[in-house]
């Protein structure tokens, strides 16, 4: 890929071209502080688009194009989820390259003019860029930072968003034509089930060692929407086709953490207890996490 700055002036070809894509649900002054960070970046993208997820009441549309034209507001008719607002934000998409930014997290001004870098140099292949990112609670409070790890392996996809991708991926819009559409059915761990597929597809996740995101931290994750989405991941033919026994035990042992976490959300601990146990029968270790996910954690 050959990359010039969006500020050089040089020929629409030589570019490549970002779409930044924000899925929003009530969060309408969150939106804007993110939008505005995506449009304060050093190496400018196309456009932005907001996908309002039936906000109630709805995002105003030229309140956001009043911050710049290259802000678009789409609007699901119903409440939809996180999944369906990021698909429907890259069917809209022009650019070349697809930016997630989450509507309540923020991006340093060098972010994906750094991210674009390492893409350009990553040969061929399926290749996503991820970053660093420090934790912001609700109440402002800024709380460790993360640096992931590269990763290359297909087991490496299906234990947990450990890179964080709401927020921190950069990847080229031709993939998802490639590997398919986030699946709309899925309400948590949409990333999960599309980015194990990337895996399987022999996608490479590099990553920028620097702190280059803040993302505040989300809500808990409830068994209402948990549950339903292990067992329609679980139940794709494409993990038992493509996975051997220890990567169907590794995908397996994650789910049921992500079910233990969602049982102890909701306050039933001994459920809770029982899908954590069950997780380290499956795959032994010493921690939550399957293997040691971050370079540094500040």
């Amino acid at each position: 890929m050959s990359i010039v700055p969006a500020a050089t002036g040089c020929k629409r070809e030589a570019l490549l071209f970002i779409s930044v894509v924000v899925p929003s649900f009530n969060r309408p002054k969150s939106t804007l502080r993110a939008v505005r960070s995506a449009l304060s970046q050093t190496f400018a993208p196309i456009e932005v688009i907001v996908v309002d997820d039936a906000s109630d009441p709805p995002l105003d549309p030229q309140r956001f194009h009043a911050l710049d034209s290259r802000v678009a507001v789409h609007r699901l008719a119903q409440n939809s989820g996180a999944a369906a607002a990021r698909q429907r934000g890259i069917d809209c998409a022009r650019g070349e390259l697809i930016a997630f930014l989450d509507s309540d997290d923020l991006w340093e001004p060098e972010k994906l003019a750094r991210q674009v870098r390492v893409l350009s140099d990553a040969g061929s292949g399926p290749v996503a860029v991820s970053c660093g990112w420090r934790e912001r609670a609700p109440d402002g409070e800024v709380r460790r930072a993360r640096v992931p790890v590269d990763a290359v392996r297909p087991v490496d996809f299906i234990s947990g968003c450990w890179f964080c991708p709401g927020s921190t991926v950069i990847l080229p819009r031709a993939l998802f034509a490639e590997i398919g559409p986030f699946d709309a059915r899925l309400r948590r761990l949409e990333d999960l089930d599309w980015f194990a597929r990337f895996g399987l597809a022999d996608g490479r996740l590099l990553v920028v060692p620097q702190v280059l995101a803040e993302i505040e931290i989300g809500r808990r994750a409830r068994c209402a929407d948990v549950d339903p989405a292990v067992e329609t991941i679980l139940g794709k033919p494409i993990w038992r086709e493509a996975l051997d026994g220890s990567g169907q035990r590794a995908l397996r042992a994650w789910l049921d953490v992500e079910r233990g976490r969602a049982f102890l959300n909701d306050g039933r601990w001994i459920r809770a207890g029982l899908y954590l146990a069950r997780s380290f029968a499956r795959v032994p270790r010493m921690r939550i996490q399957l293997r040691d996910w971050w370079d540094a954690v500040l």
